[in-house]
């Protein structure tokens, strides 16, 4: 691939390079004497496809963090199970987000979250079999501090 094909604009300015690539990230750092760059920073812009990574359901569901940001489990059956602490915790400030699908055909078990998971008051919300709940999580460095979910049941 050439570069002039990912290459959307740059700049130079005071030793600095601003380059904006195709896809919507903008990469900034110095441009040594021999011509070297290294960048310091890379910042997303405009719009992402994301995929939906699959989370095995069980007694014990672990989220590894390292395959993106949007994850969805089907819960099975009435057995009670408790989210563990994720695996390859994201960055500082990172958001995330679990959508829980109930397709058990009835109730399903309670679930409940490791004390990693800092969530409001009732941990998880009984779910309408047929119907999903997403809840978004922030990367706090020590905790994953819940910041919002599905106010209602939503078809799956």
């Amino acid at each position: 691939m050439k570069l002039s094909q990912i290459l959307k604009s740059y700049r130079l300015t005071a030793g600095q390079v601003i380059a904006e690539l195709f896809g919507g990230l903008i990469v900034n750092g110095p441009l040594s004497a021999t011509g070297d760059f290294a960048p310091t920073s890379i910042t997303r812009t405009g719009r992402e496809a994301e995929p939906l990574t699959v989370v095995a359901y069980s007694a014990a569901p672990i989220v590894d963090l390292s395959l993106g940001n949007q994850f969805v489990m089907s819960i099975a059956d009435a057995v009670a199970f408790v989210f563990g602490a994720p695996t390859n915790p994201p960055a500082v400030g990172q958001v995330w987000a679990i959508t829980a699908r109930n397709t058990s055909g009835g109730a399903h078990g309670a679930g409940t979250f490791n004390a990693i998971f800092k969530t409001v008051a009732v941990p998880f919300p009984a779910i309408a079999t047929g119907f999903s709940r997403t809840i978004w999580f922030r990367w706090n460095g020590v905790n994953h501090v819940e910041i919002g979910r599905s106010a209602a049941d939503v078809a799956n």
